[in-house]
């Protein structure tokens, strides 16, 4: 395994072993790739170094990976062919066309093959999760954490009553504040980052995004002393294609959502949040709650049990936002 070129990099949930999967999974559908002229991208500092001298990888990289360690380069577009080689998170790549079943044919150090595409970024990219795959019957859970009330004990004894998977979204000055919850927290889900402070991202410049991002990466892992995962959901629902592009250049993967519970205030209620839930889960679905809401405990607290017995009666499985990452075919 070459040294990891990006501060981001962990050893957790890496692109081979059981995070193998996540680098196989079948989204595309969910991401448009559009891949500019390598002769602009070549102008991207992160690229620009990368040409070899060999003529057989001379062609200018126009991508990079992104939001994982290392990337698996199969031997063709699927998750059950031949490892060829890896490439670690921020390694140039050239992308060679369209992609094939959730794959994008690429060159890597003179090696061709496949590599997942959500993993696969380049500077112009709108990079954009809110939708797994459909065809097998999961939702996502997902909890952005620091709007600033006491947080709620009630939904995680509930998740944790209810065997219910969920991913956890805290801000990173909030992480400061509430060590001894996050930390609980942290120990029964995956932990990433809902930024640093609550500040408007579209109207931020790059340089502050970027510090807000990284900033809370930093305080998130002082308080649970493990690196977050790769997954970054925008304060406030505020982002635009200029905050995601931002966002996957730091080797992050911005997350969306289906469904949103609309729970962030005190004129949500146990009955709002369940209809608003139960009318806009498909197959597939990533909705959005709070934790710290000034309603939190009079609306989501009591909804959740009943839109967890309602989604398992339809049939749906609960999965964290890596897992719905996975194709069925993985399941």
């Amino acid at each position: 395994m070459r040294t990891r070129r990006s501060p981001l990099a962990r050893n957790a949930q890496a692109g081979q072993g059981t995070f193998g999967h996540m680098v196989q999974i079948a989204l595309i559908a969910i991401l448009t790739f559009a891949i500019a002229s390598p002769a602009a991208l070549a102008q991207d500092n992160v690229l620009a170094t990368a040409a070899s001298e060999d003529a057989s990888t001379s062609i200018t990289p126009n991508a990079w990976i992104t939001a994982t360690d290392a990337v698996n380069i199969r031997a063709c577009a699927s998750a059950d062919c031949e490892i060829v080689t890896t490439a670690d998170l921020g390694d140039p790549v050239t992308v060679l066309g369209e992609p094939e079943n959730g794959f994008l044919p690429v060159t890597v150090d003179g090696q061709q093959g496949y590599a997942y595409a959500l993993f696969v970024t380049d500077s112009v990219e709108d990079t954009w999760f809110t939708h797994g795959e459909a065809g097998c019957k999961r939702v996502a859970f997902i909890f952005n954490i620091g709007i600033g009330y006491t947080p709620s004990q009630t939904v995680i004894d509930t998740l944790l009553g209810e065997d219910v998977a969920a991913t956890m979204f805290p801000m990173g000055g909030w992480a400061l504040d509430h060590p001894d919850y996050l930390r609980q927290i942290a120990s029964s889900f995956p932990i990433g980052t809902h930024g640093d402070q609550s500040i408007s991202l579209t109207a931020a410049t790059d340089e502050q995004i970027r510090a807000d991002l990284t900033t809370s990466l930093t305080n998130i892992q002082t308080v649970t002393g493990s690196a977050p995962i790769l997954w970054a959901t925008p304060y406030a629902a505020d982002t635009d294609p200029r905050v995601r592009r931002i966002t996957a250049e730091l080797g992050l993967v911005p997350v969306g959502w289906t469904v949103a519970a609309a729970d962030y205030d005190e004129t949500a209620t146990a009955e709002s949040v369940y209809q608003r839930v139960i009318a806009g889960v498909d197959d597939g679905a990533i909705v959005e709650f709070h934790l710290d809401g000034p309603a939190t405990e009079s609306s989501t607290a009591l909804a959740l049990p009943r839109i967890i017995a309602t989604l398992r009666e339809q049939g749906y499985t609960f999965v964290t936002v890596p897992e719905m990452a996975n194709p069925c075919q993985a399941i």
